[in-house]
């Protein structure tokens, strides 16, 4: 008898995947994938096309939905990891982007973190962030704030890719604490969305989406079912960042894994002794999993 299958998406900054496993064995059973075009501006700014991401995530779906066949219909549980510290500025209602998707690593904005830090004393991101300067999504926001003013209302909201895709499958605003830590509204010592970093560029908190609490879900919306030729009502489990999703990986598979990572940014999660030292001068610079 066929078992029930779970889904797993990871919306990363250069690729796409869709992935269905077996939800008693773990067991890959099919996957999808699809790359994710960067615009890059003179400037230093890195960019992409929430709807391109929109259509991605369609197409992939859809070529594992062909792969799967009938055992499509035995899809229970979907999770979904995405890069860590983008922007975009979205319709509240509706999800709809007024803005790129501004990645995390976008350099336009360098100089506005720069200026916020350096009038800012060292102790207070000690205090808050845990190091000594600016998280850089505070510095992207008061770059936006001045380039498009008209966009920061009541009815928009800032959501990084998790978010963003989340709401799409959802319609529930939501995200990671790893995400809000980049963006500036993580107070990592209390492990709270903490007002006082927001005042420093003049946003207030309620302009980004509630923390997730656990790994809590919230059910496939009536939209995205049909888009996905699936039941509403599956539970979706996410945002998760995308170091989360590794890290949680390399616990399930192992007691001391290594566990690479395919993402752009970083190469894997080690867990090792609490009185290791050490260093590691090396990178391993793994092929496109596309």
């Amino acid at each position: 008898m066929a078992t029930d299958m779970l889904l797993g998406i990871d919306l990363g900054t250069t690729v796409l995947k869709v992935c269905a496993f077996d939800a008693r064995s773990g067991a890959t059973l099919g996957q999808a994938a699809r790359r994710l075009a960067v615009h890059k501006t003179p400037d230093g700014g890195r960019e992409q096309r929430p709807g391109a991401v929109d259509r991605a995530f369609s197409s992939a779906a859809a070529e594992l939905r062909g792969l799967l066949g009938a055992r499509w219909g035995r899809v229970a549980g979907i999770g979904l990891a995405a890069q860590g510290g983008s922007s975009i500025i979205a319709d509240r209602r509706s999800g709809k982007a007024s803005t790129p998707m501004i990645l995390w690593n976008d350099g336009r904005t360098r100089g506005h973190s720069s200026r916020l830090a350096g009038g800012i004393p060292t102790a207070f991101w000690r205090e808050r962030v845990l190091r000594d300067f600016a998280p850089t999504g505070l510095g992207r926001l008061l770059w936006l704030k001045e380039e498009r003013p008209e966009l920061f209302r009541h009815d928009t909201i800032h959501a990084g890719a998790g978010e963003y895709l989340f709401f799409k499958m959802t319609g529930v605003w939501r995200q990671d604490a790893g995400n809000a830590i980049q963006i500036g509204s993580f107070n990592a010592a209390t492990k709270r969305l903490d007002p006082a970093l927001f005042d420093l560029v003049g946003v207030p908190l309620s302009f980004v989406a509630p923390l997730r609490q656990g790994h809590e879900t919230a059910p496939l919306c009536a939209k995205a079912a049909r888009s996905l030729e699936l039941p509403t009502g599956i539970p979706v489990a996410g945002p998760y960042i995308d170091q989360e999703a590794g890290y949680l990986s390399a616990c399930a598979a192992a007691g001391r894994p290594l566990q690479c990572s395919l993402g752009t940014a970083w190469v894997g999660n080690y867990a090792v002794a609490d009185d290791a030292v050490g260093a590691s001068p090396y990178q391993l610079v793994l092929p496109n999993p596309a």
